[in-house]
């Protein structure tokens, strides 16, 4: 029974302080800034600072996140018990939205990491299959990769990014969403915002040389 207590008399604190913290949408999150949005996906830059947390906020689609930097947090989810995490530098976690949550971070050093959230569906499921015949409909004309294992909206430091400059030829291109085997449709001038790309002649025509 002291066991059962004590646990008890940890939670209560917990509760009321969600009860007293007003709930935000993750858009007026300080923490979390808004790097790209489009019809697809949103992503934000997030880097809560040493020692501190973030406000009480909603996520309200499904979204995964790329570590920046190795990581000690507790996410405190609203009616659930707060859960310990250790995040490796580059480690990425997909998380079902629809709930709100604080993440406090425990470590002497900033969190950060870069959250791109799922806007398509919505968690209607029945607007799948429209989705899927629009994606035929709208095939990709270009595929944006960047060398190695890097992705450059989900990079861990500046280096410079250049983009073969017949990219604004096209609507919508498809590039790498930060993990292997995932990849967002996105238009090239939101990519070139969001990474601060530069535009070179880097193609060339097959059968040529240069």
């Amino acid at each position: 029974m002291k066991r059962v207590f004590g646990g008890a008399l940890l939670i209560v604190p917990l509760l009321a302080a969600f009860a007293a913290a007003p709930e935000v949408e993750i858009t007026s999150e300080p923490s979390h800034h808004l790097a790209l949005e489009n019809e697809h996906v949103r992503v934000f830059q997030v880097e809560v600072a040493p020692k501190t947390s973030t406000l009480l906020h909603w996520h309200r689609h499904d979204y995964f996140f790329v570590s920046l930097g190795d990581s000690h947090v507790v996410n405190e989810v609203v009616d659930k018990q707060p859960v310990d995490l250790k995040l490796a530098d580059g480690e990425t976690r997909f998380t079902p939205g629809n709930f709100a949550h604080v993440a406090r971070n425990l470590s002497d050093r900033p969190f950060r990491n870069v959250t791109i959230e799922f806007r398509w569906a919505e968690g209607q499921f029945d607007r799948l299959p429209a989705m899927a015949a629009e994606l035929v409909n709208r095939p990709v004309d270009l595929l944006v990769t960047v060398g190695g294992n890097v992705a450059a909206l989900a990079a861990k430091r500046d280096f410079p990014v250049y983009v073969d400059e017949t990219i604004d030829l096209f609507d919508v291109v498809s590039i790498s969403a930060g993990t292997r085997g995932l990849q967002i449709l996105i238009a090239p001038a939101d990519y070139l915002r969001a990474t601060n790309a530069g535009l070179a002649s880097l193609a060339q025509a097959k059968g040529s040389t240069r």
